[in-house]
């Protein structure tokens, strides 16, 4: 039997930790629209700097 579903290597996330990850995504882009450097935002939030650079250009955010 097989399956379509890849199979990425993270464990499961609850609803509350996926919420948290996408406020802390949101948040760092907000501060990149304020104009905080992408590496620092990236930093103070915990999240990836290509992520962030990749949200923030799809948000507007970023030139």
């Amino acid at each position: 039997m097989w399956t379509c579903k890849r199979r990425t290597g993270r464990p499961a996330l609850s609803d509350w930790e996926l919420a948290e990850r996408a406020e802390r995504m949101r948040h760092a882009v907000w501060l990149v629209g304020r104009g905080v450097p992408v590496a620092v935002a990236a930093g103070e939030c915990g999240v990836g700097c290509d992520a962030l650079r990749k949200a923030a250009r799809r948000e507007g955010a970023v030139a």
